[in-house]
């Protein structure tokens, strides 16, 4: 009986957390919210490198059904080449209120790539790196090889509020179920952050770029836009 007590006990007490987070976000004043246009934000294109826009499916029915998941405000989705060097970029932006950070967490490359067949060879998370790219935070790095045999390597953030706070890679679950659990629990007193996902993927070794003119400047672009985010909570 008295474990049934104990029980209910806990569950009231949840109840009362969750009920006084949403009358905090209620009686929280509304901010202006900015809002970014990615594809005006950053160059057209970089310094040395012939640049394309790619679409994000096949067809127009595969664009529009990944636009209404994803809920993004602007993306940018571009490939660069120069000579047998390649690499693409890929960027999403959610205005502040937009999205939950687990929404978008969850389309990250550990994830939609990982359930289309793909495989994780090789994963590095909170990485640090030089340049213009220091001004994004920890990265997330990773080798994914796909089902016919094509190997990418990847950097990519997930940035709330302007703090890298990507998830981690999921076959790490006590870090990945952690952070899942923190944002939910944050999200019900402040409400989603302004968030940034962006992601650039070659076939070679992204450290073969380090340095390179046209990469630091979208690198340099990208860390000013996240800098100059509205400050709020994230870890």
């Amino acid at each position: 009986m008295s474990g049934n007590k104990a029980k209910l006990g806990l569950l009231v007490a949840m109840a009362c957390i969750l009920a006084s987070g949403v009358a905090a976000g209620l009686r929280r004043p509304v901010a202006a919210v900015r809002k970014v246009d990615l594809a005006r934000a950053l160059p057209a294109a970089l310094p040395g490198w012939a640049t394309r826009e790619l679409p994000l499916g096949e067809t127009e029915t595969v664009v529009e059904a990944v636009r209404g998941i994803l809920n993004f405000d602007s993306y940018v989705y571009r490939e660069f080449k120069r000579g047998a060097q390649v690499f693409t970029f890929y960027g999403a932006y959610w205005s502040a209120g937009l999205m939950p950070a687990q929404s978008v967490a969850s389309h990250s490359p550990d994830n939609c790539w990982v359930l289309a067949g793909w495989t994780c060879l090789e994963w590095r998370s909170r990485a640090a790196l030089r340049g213009a790219a220091a001004g994004l935070g920890p990265v997330e790095e990773r080798r994914f090889g796909s089902p016919g045999g094509e190997v990418v390597h990847v950097w990519y953030w997930h940035l709330q509020n302007g703090r890298s706070s990507a998830y981690g890679f999921r076959g790490d679950l006590l870090r990945y179920a952690s952070r899942w659990l923190q944002d939910g629990f944050r999200q019900i007193f402040t409400g989603p952050p302004e968030q940034f996902f962006l992601r650039i993927s070659s076939p070679r070794p992204l450290e073969e770029l380090a340095g390179d003119p046209g990469l630091e400047q979208l690198l340099g672009t990208l860390s000013d836009l996240v800098v100059s985010a509205p400050a709020g909570p994230a870890s």
